[in-house]
């Protein structure tokens, strides 16, 4: 049978097989006729060629009859499924994509004439994989669809790839998130929350713990997630290792009713439904074994290793939260007995000079007879040495109220030119001691600022005898201000050696004097200008230092304007 196709040039025999018929023969190749024409053999090297491509295509494909049944596959898509041509012949694609997935599939093909989906397929031997498959209805010249060919694709290995990428990324982002917690907590169990928060998160388990050596040696619960006290008390203090394990390593146990070495908790554990735990060791830099974290499944869980090299990358966050918090404490106890030790021998030693003042004040005035000159004197370099002792240790003693945050502030409205005027009358007999030329630069008299007017004043104070002492005779020191914007400003210069810039900042470090080399030449204790910026900080305001190598020095006090 055959139809006659004409053409301007010529008449041509095509011969009319149906869609189907094409389709059947496809996988054995077309019969032709004998004496098959020309345009009868170039069809039958068109299907030979779709028969080559069907074949050896490196795609699972197959062809389905128009009820949904299995006409034929290549071998990719045998390969895929593990299914042979004849196990597959009279089923549907349902034997390993499921009813509900293949009547879906089948829905769209009739609707639209094509379906693309991301299907998962169970092979022959039960292994499921991930496909993208392409459909499409092969239709006759009348429309009618005479057969469906699908086309799979296999990215199981992809979409894995892009799951375990997924996951990874999230632990690291729980990590990162724990290691910012952690950083900002302010107390040891806001701490220990956020590190069983960030063990649940990155490593997926079902519950979790903390337990931190104590003064005895003893393994206590710090936090828990998940754990009834029952469980606490019957477990705390077991461990796979001592305090004076080195290097300890984790012990991750698959299936708690299998380990022997749990023989005897196996019944508490089990109570607890937990049936798979590890040990994760929290180490300090130093090496030192500081407790451990606990990771439980309620089932039971085949370890991989990188999961354990995620949970001693946790481990270490939490150690270094839990050393970092550990020494912080540790260094404000210490400052804290530092600071009342300073203020008991400040108080112990202010009482001895104040008697020293008082009998001295007396010996001047002739209470106990008249002196001679020599001896006036005498008393008057006691008097100084007596006052300059009482200036350093109310350095001392204010340093540690800084420190300790004890000291007051009364924070009101102050005048700015009284105040200046105030500190200028205190150091003016020390200026006029050494031959200095005192300048002095004043305001708008009604300017006012926010501050402590006795802290402001000791403040300048500091500035100008810092100036004084060094400023060599025959120099200058300077004093002036000005209100600008929001804000006030004290400048102290001075005609000193000068402060190199890279020293600019650590000359307000505590105890720290310059230009001092072997021999200290200038008195003091190296607290002024901490102090002072300490004061200014507390005050909402700020004191800077500019200066030139051999030209001298400027400090400025800035402060809140008054509005």
């Amino acid at each position: 049978m055959g139809v006659t196709a004409r053409r301007a040039d010529a008449a041509v025999d095509v011969p009319a097989f149906t869609t189907a018929e094409m389709l059947a023969a496809l996988p054995e190749g077309l019969m032709l006729p004998e004496g098959a024409t020309p345009s009868q053999r170039r069809v039958a090297d068109v299907l030979a060629l779709y028969r080559a491509v069907f074949l050896n295509s490196t795609e699972p494909v197959a062809i389905i009859d128009s009820v949904g049944r299995y006409l034929e596959q290549n071998a990719a898509h045998e390969t895929l499924l593990g299914y042979s041509a004849e196990e597959l012949r009279g089923q549907t694609p349902a034997i390993h994509l499921g009813d509900e997935t293949f009547r879906t599939i089948a829905l769209e093909l009739q609707r639209f004439g094509q379906s693309r989906n991301e299907v998962v397929s169970r092979s022959k031997d039960g292994q499921q994989r991930v496909l993208e498959l392409s459909s499409f209805a092969v239709r006759d010249r009348s429309g009618r669809a005479v057969c469906y060919v699908g086309i799979g694709r296999d990215v199981t290995d992809q979409r894995e790839a892009a799951r375990a990428l997924e996951r990874r990324f999230e632990e690291l982002r729980a990590i990162y998130r724990m290691a910012e917690a952690l950083g900002q907590a302010s107390a040891p169990e806001e701490m220990y929350d956020e590190a069983i928060d960030g063990l649940m998160q990155a490593t997926h388990a079902d519950r979790a713990s903390i337990l931190l050596f104590d003064g005895d040696g003893v393994m206590r619960f710090k936090a828990w997630h998940g754990l009834s006290d029952g469980y606490r008390a019957a477990v705390e203090g077991h461990s796979p290792w001592t305090r004076d394990t080195r290097d300890p390593q984790p012990v991750a146990i698959a299936d708690v009713s299998a380990d022997a070495n749990l023989a005897a908790l196996r019944d508490v554990i089990s109570a607890e439904g937990i049936h798979a735990l590890a040990f994760v060791p929290l180490i300090d830099d130093t090496g030192s074994l500081l407790g451990k974290f606990m990771l439980y499944f309620d089932a039971v869980h085949q370890w991989a290793d990188a999961e354990l090299r995620l949970a001693q990358t946790v481990a270490h966050h939490v150690a270094f939260a839990v050393t970092r918090h550990r020494r912080d404490s540790e260094l404000k106890e210490a400052n804290r007995a530092k600071s009342v030790f300073l203020a008991t021998m400040s108080h112990e030693l202010r009482t001895p000079l104040n008697a020293i003042a008082g009998y001295t004040d007396l010996l001047e005035i002739g209470v106990h007879g008249e002196m001679t000159a020599a001896q006036i004197e005498a008393v008057q370099r006691i008097q100084a040495n007596q006052r300059h002792l009482l200036r350093l240790i109310d350095d001392v003693l204010d340093f540690a109220k800084l420190e300790a945050g004890h000291l007051q502030f009364d924070i009101a409205t102050v005048p700015v030119q009284e105040t200046v005027d105030g500190a200028r009358v205190l150091v003016e007999p020390q200026l006029r001691s050494k031959d200095i030329k005192f300048e002095y630069r004043t305001g708008d008299p009604f300017v006012t600022c926010r501050a402590d007017r006795a802290k402001m004043q000791q403040v300048l104070a500091n500035l100008l005898s810092n100036a004084w002492k060094f400023t060599p005779a025959g120099g200058t020191v300077a004093i002036g201000w000005e209100a600008t914007g929001d804000e006030v400003r004290v400048d102290v210069r001075d005609t000193g050696p000068g402060i190199p810039q890279n020293n600019l900042e650590t000359i307000f470090e505590p105890f720290v004097q310059l230009h001092m080399g072997f021999r200290r030449k200038a008195e003091g204790t190296g607290l002024g200008l901490s102090i002072s910026r300490e004061l200014a900080r507390a005050m909402g305001g700020e004191v800077k230092a500019e200066s030139i190598v051999g030209e001298g020095s400027t400090f400025t006090l800035i402060l809140p304007r008054n509005a």
